[in-house]
């Protein structure tokens, strides 16, 4: 597919401006620091009282990883709280101040840096990463990202604890320098999301749709925080965008491609594992339309090889999967049963409703993509399913079965947090599609003049929304914070 629409590179320089700013928010500093401790504790025997406890908290765990153990603990019935607490209870202030010092104010940030502590570079070193329920496909660019950086001398990579304590600033530019390539990937996706509009529903189309992408508050947050959303959700579009192909042309040797993008999704983040079920869903859906029989279904030999490319590629990123499986199940399922998100494994449902479509749209999805945006794409949706072309059926008809999924699988926490759409970015991103398809060639009105009007004042309060989450995140700076304002208050 060829690019020479001028106004995607104006997105995609705008994307550049948007997503690249700001991103050292809220990370560990020596101004941080000092609301905690004193000039007479900021010294080498107290930063090593702070690893000791720390490394405390480890020692009786079956697994170094927190969740791991967690999901253990879960699954085989035991009490959580005392096999977390274990080791670690007495000294909870040296701890708390320990992880205060280096931490980000997004706290699972320092997730990936747990798992990435577990590699080693040289002859004898260790290639594998804590299993973390975060996966390899992000894990492993992000750590080479992290070493070059270090190589040109711009980051300082130790690995003693301590080194950090005493300056978290050097903690910072790690959190920094992290998140680049999340805003790298949402950049990308702005290309993925044009591309894929593109050939649903044409130009004016794929603009609108990569516009509203581009300013919806829930991207510009995940491309400001070192988490694998974003980077998964790049290659869940992609799963997106060859599906599409696959159900008007059928599979041939796109696999290779379809392959990569479903392995990388799912390689780097697990809740991208519904997307990729379009891939399969396009080749049964085309099969169907065709009146093939089910064994010409199931015997097709290039679908079988997409899904071999995946899961080899899953396999190659995330080495843990098989040479450490069993602290890798129980971290995933310490992920699951604790998070509240996906209650009903735990055995705390409290009964389905059809109240929870609605309000997963309302609380979850509302601010995800914009206010403005998704009363639209609810139009496009609509519109989209009188639609005759086969394939926007089918887009919309797959739309229709994620958000059901999420709705429900979502449902505790999307009753209460805007925090849950972060799972649904794919699913926002063809959101934005409707909404294009909406803006473009639905909501039209015969005043030429009414519908720049429209347009115009929707793309306005897009613009000053991402303007306004902008100001938002430059003020997380120690000068401006309310939190460290507070604290030198108190």
């Amino acid at each position: 597919m060829k690019f020479n629409d001028r106004w995607l590179f104006v997105l995609l320089g705008f994307s550049c401006l948007l997503h690249f700013s700001f991103l050292g928010w809220g990370v560990p500093d020596h101004q941080r620091t000092s609301l905690v401790l004193t000039e007479e504790q900021r010294n080498e025997e107290f930063y090593g009282r702070l690893a000791r406890a720390r490394d405390a908290l480890y020692e009786n765990f079956k697994w170094a990883n927190p969740t791991a153990n967690e999901g253990y603990a879960r699954k085989h019935g035991l009490p959580v709280k005392d096999v977390l607490d274990e080791g670690g209870t007495k000294d909870f202030l040296l701890n708390s101040l320990g992880s205060y010092l280096v931490r980000s104010l997004d706290s699972d940030e320092q997730k990936i840096f747990v798992a990435l502590a577990g590699l080693k570079s040289g002859k004898d070193g260790n290639w594998i990463p804590a299993p973390s329920h975060y996966g390899g496909a992000y894990l492993y660019p992000l750590a080479v990202i992290l070493k070059a950086t270090q190589v040109v001398g711009l980051l300082d990579l130790v690995p003693d604890i301590t080194y950090y304590y005493a300056h978290p600033n050097k903690m910072g530019d790690i959190y920094l320098v992290s998140r680049i390539l999340s805003a790298a990937a949402g950049v990308a996706s702005v290309a993925a999301v044009y591309s894929l509009a593109l050939m649903l529903f044409g130009v004016p189309c794929a603009r609108w749709s990569a516009f509203f992408w581009a300013t919806s508050p829930l991207v510009y947050s995940m491309t400001h925080v070192a988490k694998p959303h974003m980077f998964g959700a790049l290659f869940a579009i992609g799963c997106l965008y060859y599906a599409v192909i696959i159900y008007e042309h059928g599979i041939d040797r796109r696999y290779i491609g379809a392959g990569l993008c479903a392995g990388l999704a799912v390689g780097s983040v697990l809740n991208t594992a519904p997307y990729v079920l379009a891939l399969p869903a396009a080749h049964i859906a085309r099969a169907l339309r065709r009146k093939e029989g089910f064994l010409n279904i199931v015997a097709d030999k290039t679908m079988w090889a997409l899904v071999a490319v995946a899961v080899v590629v899953f396999l190659v990123t995330n080495p843990w999967v098989t040479f450490r499986f069993q602290e890798w199940y129980y971290t995933t399922v310490g992920i699951f049963l604790t998070s509240g998100e996906l209650a009903t494994l735990a055995g705390e449902s409290r009964g389905f409703s059809l109240s929870i479509l609605p309000r997963f749209v309302r609380v979850s999805l509302l601010p995800a993509l914009n206010v403005f945006a998704v009363p639209l794409a609810l139009i496009g949706l609509v519109s989209a399913s009188r639609s005759r072309d086969a394939r926007v059926k089918f887009f919309g008809g797959f739309f229709m079965f994620v958000l059901t999924c999420f709705s429900f699988a979502y449902y505790k926490e999307g009753s209460g947090s805007a925090s849950t759409g972060r799972h649904f970015l794919p699913g926002i991103a063809m959101m934005a599609i409707f909404a294009g398809f909406a803006i473009s060639r639905v909501w039209i009105s015969r005043s030429a003049l009414l519908s720049g009007g429209i347009r115009a004042a929707v793309a306005g309060c897009c613009l000053v929304t991402s303007v306004y989450y902008c100001g938002v995140y430059a003020m997380d700076t120690p000068a401006q914070a309310t939190y460290m304002l507070a604290g030198r208050w108190i």
